[in-house]
């Protein structure tokens, strides 16, 4: 594994806790008043970003479930952002970041500073 994959891959594992962890604090916080609608709450982004949690992807297919993930986290801090979803945003723009991060390509092999054609 090189070192931008697992830029990606710790990005990626990095947003999916903070994901999780907002999602069980949001949980606790809203089950007094809203009851098992705070399973609603919490278990949508927990759903987007489980796909992640498995370090093994394939760079395609966690390339899509990041870019999945980052669109349906920050979806539902846009639509709860009047209520405690709010704190939804901040790993959502982590999931982005993420998801900005599995796009960038390796150097193909052998391919150096000194190799790369100058324009004259």
């Amino acid at each position: 594994m090189d070192g931008r994959s697992r830029i990606s891959v710790g990005l990626r594992l990095t947003a999916a806790v903070a994901t999780i962890a907002v999602a069980i604090v949001i949980a606790a916080v809203s089950w007094e008043d809203s009851g098992a609608f705070a399973l609603v709450l919490a278990g949508v982004p927990m759903l987007a970003v489980a796909p992640l949690l498995r370090p093994h992807l394939r760079p395609r297919t966690a390339a899509i479930a990041t870019w999945a993930a980052a669109g349906i986290v920050l979806a539902w801090a846009v639509l709860t952002g009047l209520g405690t979803g709010a704190y939804f945003a901040a790993p959502g723009v982590l999931l982005l970041v993420a998801a900005i991060a599995s796009l960038a390509r390796a150097p193909a092999p052998g391919a150096t500073a000194s190799t790369t054609p100058s324009v004259r």
